[in-house]
Order: structure tokens, then sequence, then C-alpha cells
């Protein structure tokens, strides 16, 4: 016996877990363990992944497939992974509360940066990006903006001979030294 395509239907659209058990018992397979994950691409009751690949040979009426479903975005989760979420242009605790609520011990790690289009204090990007498969345990790092960076005009120099060039950085120079001064 070949094991059906349990994810996709022939216009590549993800199957129903309804379409799926209906395909199993057809082909005389028995429906495994199934797990529910968190999915922002996906609405709740599509099945994402099967245990064995497509086509491969089995033994009718002993073999079990486990299936991942979707919980969609708010939807049942269980398991030990979910699809990443997109906290970009949430607080840090909105974020890191939103995490935790997917009860999968995640390593949370926050790294300030300078961005000059998210207000400071907010979720600028994670890593890894939303809607990539992250399981129990993984490190997820949140990207908080620091507000905008510090820029520093560097002078016309188009015209000027070496030494007025090496002058006009060094009064440039000088100006940023100032300013770090005053932010310490």
């Amino acid at each position: 016996m070949s094991v059906p395509n349990l994810v996709y239907d022939s216009q590549k659209k993800n199957r129903t877990e309804e379409q799926a058990y209906k395909l199993l018992t057809d082909a005389g397979l028995k429906i495994g363990n199934i797990t529910r994950i968190q999915s922002i691409d996906y609405e709740a009751g599509l099945v994402l992944e099967q245990s064995i690949p497509t086509g491969e040979k089995v033994a009718s009426g002993v073999t079990s497939i486990d299936l991942v479903i979707s919980g969609g975005l708010d939807g049942e989760v269980s398991g030990d992974s979910m699809y990443m979420i997109d906290v970009t242009e949430s607080t840090l605790d909105a974020a890191i509360a939103k995490l935790q609520s997917y009860e999968l011990d995640f390593v949370i790690k926050t790294e300030s940066v300078n961005n000059n289009i998210y207000p400071e204090g907010v979720i600028c990007s994670t890593s890894p990006e939303a809607k990539v498969k992250v399981n129990r345990g993984d490190t997820i790092t949140l990207y908080v903006s620091a507000g905008a960076a510090t820029l520093v005009t560097v002078p016309d120099l188009r015209g000027m001979t070496q030494q007025q060039a090496i002058d006009a950085l060094k009064n440039a120079s000088k100006k940023l030294q100032k300013w770090l001064k005053k932010a310490e």
C-alpha cells in the first residue's frame, strides 16, 4: 500500500483534518498521534505535515501515520513546536508574554539595536523570523529598537586639498567626541 498525500489536494491546497482521516481510512491505514501547532499562515484544522512521506510503501491495516494539524493563530496548541508568530511592532513585555503563553519554554534573548523606523522599546525584528517553525526550548532573539541612530554628517570633501580634507574630518570628529561625552 502507498501512503496517500495527506497534506495537499490536487490544487495544492492544504487538506482538512477530516479529509486526511478519510484518506487514511480508505487506504486501510491507522491514524497515529495528532499534534496541533500554532500557525499564522494556516487556519485551524488544516494538515501541515505527515510522518510518513507520500508514496512510501507500508503495510495496510497496521501502519499508523502521525499528523501535524494547524491550531490557527490563536487556536488549540499541543506538542513541542509552533510556527513563529509576528511580534514586531509590539512592546518587549507584550512580545515576551505572547511567546510565553505557548508554554514551550523558549529561551528569550533581547538585543538592543538602533532603528530609524520603530520607536524605542518596540520589537523591530526577531530571529527566527515569523512563520518559521520553532521547537520547545529554542532560543528566540527579540531585537528591540533603541531608537534612531545618531547620525554624523560627513563633510563634503570634494575640491579640497588633502590637508583641508583631513582638517575637515578632524573637525567633524571633534563634534562627535563632544556629543559622546554629553551622552555619557
